[in-house]
């Protein structure tokens, strides 16, 4: 299943709604930032926050949402949510 635009917007919506329970003045951003063949990196003011799996493989759904191990590499241990299915039960604005 392809990954949507709106589904990508909900994800980053959702990341700034829950920054903005604790930091309601904060000037903080997310965006997606694409490009790559593997992955969505998803940036927190030019930070990586987290990278959205683009297509099946052998360990992760296309959606599956993976913690950002460095900027250029998420952590491959285990998915934090999911943007199609809207399960974001494991992540906050301050990481996946």
């Amino acid at each position: 299943m392809a990954i949507s635009q709106n589904q990508i917007d909900a994800y980053l919506a959702y990341l700034l709604a829950d920054l903005r329970k604790s930091h309601p003045t904060s000037t903080t951003t997310f965006a997606a930032s694409t490009g790559g063949k593997k992955f969505i990196k998803v940036l927190n003011n030019h930070a990586a926050h987290s990278f959205i799996v683009l297509e099946n493989d052998d360990k992760f759904n296309a959606g599956d949402i993976l913690k950002a191990a460095t900027w250029s590499a998420p952590a491959k241990n285990f998915a934090r949510g999911n943007v199609i299915t809207g399960d974001y039960g494991r992540i906050s604005w301050a990481g996946a």
